[in-house]
């Protein structure tokens, strides 16, 4: 009888220690789900209630006001020319964001929150499905690193065309989550995949960068497949990848005809091959890739040089280990975990590839690569938790590393999300969506029904207004308002004032923006202003105001 108790104390013993180390790890998890989830959601209040609307995202909002007042799929022609144009190339934005803005603009909602939802929606999609890439890599915690990687990334502070939080209208993050989500289906189902894949190049082109990474997952995961039967289901894939393409396509060609869908082809041909940059400044842009995590730049640039040692480290000594154990390596690469980790490392290359040549792209717009980066991010961490639990038991120098990359891990993510918190709650270019509203609603109470300007602070303004923009480098009216640029980080607030020394009547506003009625004798102004501008620099005038119209 004793024995039988002393064997039960035995084996009952050893059991508990696991249950209480559970259970800790289980409180850990919880609290860091929810310090993750909040952080998110803070993230997403500050854009709305905090965030300015910068220039590309009043561009877009335009294109949400004139589709639902049934004006097609058009902008002002504030930035490329004047009146409504149909499809224009500057919408870089596609209609997976647009149109369900638009519809819910028309439906009441006010065209800035409508956008706002629909966009902290694909953001919520975005971490669920890294969220989903990350458990399937390295389990819970996987989730967890998988899902902060939109937090990592730093898309507002190094310069123009910042992407401020969750809600912005510019469609960078229902890109990375169409992507994350045909990542996600890959493995299990490659049409699915595919169908997510084409809207993310419909949503923005950049999206192209993640055709080899889901085409890597794709064929790691099949690799077990008869060759037949993995192309014939490649084929199809690749057949639901065109269908949003065309489809498009062909509402845009039947919207405007085939000359004029002709001549937006042309267009943006065009300006996929206008050099906008006097070289591609690879050097630059890597500079400010590295300053892009809330991290201290060296100290990002030895993390990132430490884990690419560290992995390299443990893959070679696990493989080593399958070769002394007889262990085909072939058979352990062809799984799904392994498919997702190859799949972040080729997002995270293709997207440098793409965008480091690339000669019409600021190397301080961060936001071009960012559904590249996000991806990539959102990937890597979860194989690196991975590959720390591999080196544990591969030996001391390994298992020493592996220690130090947890503690980095588990040091700088934190951070970085703080960081990131502190820093989008700072007054930015155009100050706070509280200032922009004050301001709009003043010129709005003008009684004007349209503002005229530059691509300039303008934008937001009359997207905030709810009324069109005009630029006034090609027309200029007598009974629509001038909304000039006067903020010091706008860059411009210089010729902006010039503008208003020659142009402006009675002044309705003189603050951040200058706004005024334009002079009665308006064709001396601008004969004026013009004659100055092309004195100054007569190659390339800083704008040439264009002819009043009536």
């Amino acid at each position: 009888m004793s024995a039988s108790v002393a064997a039960a104390s035995h084996t009952r013993v050893p059991s508990a220690l696991p249950k209480v180390s559970r259970g800790y790890g289980n409180i850990v998890f919880l609290v860091a789900t929810i310090a993750l989830i909040a952080a998110h959601a803070v993230l997403a209040w500050i854009g709305f209630t905090h965030s300015p609307v910068d220039l590309d995202q009043g561009f877009n909002l335009s294109v949400v006001r004139n589709i639902a007042a049934g004006d097609g799929y058009s902008s002002d022609g504030v930035f490329t020319a004047t009146g409504l144009q149909p499809f224009e190339v500057a919408i870089t934005t596609g209609p997976t964001v647009i149109v369900p803005a638009a519809l819910l603009h028309a439906a009441g909602m006010s065209a800035l929150v409508a956008a706002y939802w629909v966009d902290v929606l694909f953001y919520s999609a975005l971490v669920v499905g890294l969220a989903v890439c990350g458990w399937r890599i390295a389990g819970r915690w996987g989730s967890l690193l998988g899902a902060s990687a939109p937090l990592l990334l730093d898309i507002f502070s190094n310069g123009h065309s910042p992407l401020y939080a969750p809600t912005d209208v510019l469609g960078e993050y229902a890109c990375a989550a169409f992507i994350a989500w045909s990542l996600a289906f890959a493995p299990r189902r490659p049409v699915i995949a595919g169908l997510l894949l084409g809207a993310a190049i419909v949503t923005k082109v950049v999206a192209l960068f993640a055709i080899p990474a889901v085409l890597v997952v794709y064929l790691v995961a099949h690799a077990g497949l008869a060759p037949r039967v993995r192309v014939a289901l490649g084929l199809r894939a690749a057949g639901a990848v065109l269908l949003p393409l065309v489809a498009f396509e062909v509402v845009k060609l039947l919207s405007v005809g085939p000359t004029a869908y002709g001549a937006l082809v042309s267009d943006y041909w065009q300006k996929t091959q206008a050099d906008r940059l006097p070289s591609a400044l690879m050097t630059d842009k890597l500079y400010y890739l590295v300053q892009a995590w809330f991290l201290p730049g060296a100290i990002a640039v030895a993390l990132a040089v430490f884990a690419v040692a560290f992995a390299s480290a443990t893959l070679g000594a696990t493989l080593e280990r399958w070769t002394q154990l007889g262990i085909a390596a072939r058979g352990r690469l062809h799984s799904e975990r392994a498919a997702l980790a190859l799949g972040g490392l080729v997002a995270g290359a293709g997207t440098l590839a793409m965008w480091l040549p690339l000669t019409f792209t600021d190397p301080t717009w961060i936001r071009h690569p960012s559904p590249g980066l996000i991806i990539a991010a959102g990937l890597l961490l979860p194989t690196t938790l991975a590959l720390i639990r591999v080196a544990r038991g591969s030996g001391r120098w390994l298992a020493a590393s592996a220690a130090v990359m947890a503690v980095a891990l588990a040091v700088t993510l934190p951070i970085q999300v703080v960081s990131h918190l502190g820093a989008a709650l700072e007054r930015q270019r155009f100050g706070t969506l509280d200032d922009q509203r004050a301001i709009a609603g003043v010129l709005e109470s003008s009684g004007t029904q349209r503002f005229q300007g530059t691509w300039s602070a303008m934008v937001p303004l009359a997207a905030l207004a709810d009324l069109p923009a005009r630029n006034i480098a090609y027309e200029i009216s007598r009974d629509d308002l001038l909304v000039l640029d006067a903020y010091p980080e706008g860059r411009i607030a210089d010729q902006q004032l010039v503008i208003a020394q020659h142009l402006c009547g009675e002044v309705v506003l003189n603050a951040s923006v200058i706004a005024c009625w334009p002079r009665s004798d308006l064709e001396k102004g601008i004969a004026e202003l013009n004659a100055e501008q092309l004195q100054q620099t007569p190659s390339t005038p800083v704008l040439v105001v264009g002819v009043p119209v009536d």
